[in-house]
């Protein structure tokens, strides 16, 4: 999966001819889905859960299907995450800091010069602190998600606080963006809750749709910039309906994933996820319900394959 680059600030994975991970998985691959944090209370690992998965299929077709559905995952690893933190504070980040500051991209940029900006997460699905730690930032006191500020927020104490720490701009980062409804509620309320600050929002992946959402938005807010670190390629997504460049086998996991639908879901949830996004991604972090709930969703009829964590 090697990157390719369409911009300064803007990064899409390409999607090889072959799949990503083989239908077998290496032993190397086994310890990095080991690393799927909400299974690791369990004491139940990859191979136990793949076992368990597999053996649901109706038929032996289905469970090659499924094999072939493992293969074409995107998984994000621990030190993968990783590197998608500093590599974002490295690139879109420091390049708009440049920006800001009036300077050239080839302008050394000192830590010094972060302290203006306060560094925020959409929601605690991104752990702030973490982004904090691997980029040797010294952040402010508080550091609370937008997700909440809309809910419990007041925007006057808000204000006041980037007024008394001195906040010139504001940073606001996501680890997973699906259709951007959530990012845009937040996003919105920190434009009008700080109009006279540039706020820069930078998702570490988002999905197509949530992509133009959030681009559309940048239309609305003059304080608004969005730079993505990776936008996912189609091959990372299998929705309802096809698609213009459709992988060979994509019809007939996009049939399993319907003939599967009465197991994987529950009540008017779409086989497809959250509103149909069909996202073949998993974080080592947890799942996103924009993931395929064939791969996620637990049911008394269904025992998924990377369970997700519903906080």
């Amino acid at each position: 999966m090697s990157p390719v680059t369409v911009d300064t600030d803007t990064t899409i994975v390409d999607s090889p001819d072959e799949p990503l991970f083989t239908p077998q998985p290496t032993q190397l691959m086994i310890q990095l889905f080991n690393e799927f944090e909400p299974t690791s209370y369990e004491g139940k690992d990859f191979q136990k859960r793949r076992i368990e998965w597999l053996t649901q299929a109706d038929t032996e077709q289905d469970q090659e299907l499924l094999k072939h559905l493992l293969s074409r995952l995107y998984y994000v690893s621990r030190m993968e995450y990783r590197q998608l933190m500093t590599d974002a504070f490295r690139g879109p980040i420091r390049r708009w800091h440049l920006d800001l500051l009036g300077r050239t991209t080839d302008f050394e940029i000192a830590h010094s010069d972060y302290d203006a900006t306060w560094f925020t997460a959409i929601s605690d699905s991104l752990e702030i602190a973490r982004f904090h730690h691997v980029n040797r930032l010294q952040g402010k006191r508080l550091r609370p998600d937008w997700r909440t500020l809309t809910k419990l927020g007041d925007r006057e104490a808000i204000a006041n606080f980037c007024r008394d720490k001195g906040i010139q701009q504001i940073v606001i980062l996501e680890d997973f963006v699906g259709t951007g409804a959530q990012a845009e509620k937040a996003i919105r309320f920190a434009c009008e809750t700080l109009p006279e600050r540039p706020i820069l929002f930078v998702p570490l992946i988002v999905c197509p749709s949530g992509h133009e959402r959030i681009q559309e938005l940048t239309s609305e807010y003059m304080n608004l910039h969005y730079s993505p670190f990776v936008v996912a390629p189609s091959a990372a997504i299998l929705g309802p309906v096809a698609g213009l460049d459709e992988n060979a086998r994509d019809a007939e996991l996009r049939q399993l994933v319907r003939r599967t639908a009465r197991r994987t879901t529950k009540d008017a949830e779409s086989p497809f996820g959250y509103m149909d996004t069909g996202a073949l991604i998993v974080l080592f972090t947890n799942c996103p319900n924009n993931t395929l709930p064939i791969i996620h969703n637990e049911t008394s009829r269904w025992r998924p394959l990377f369970p997700r964590s519903v906080r």
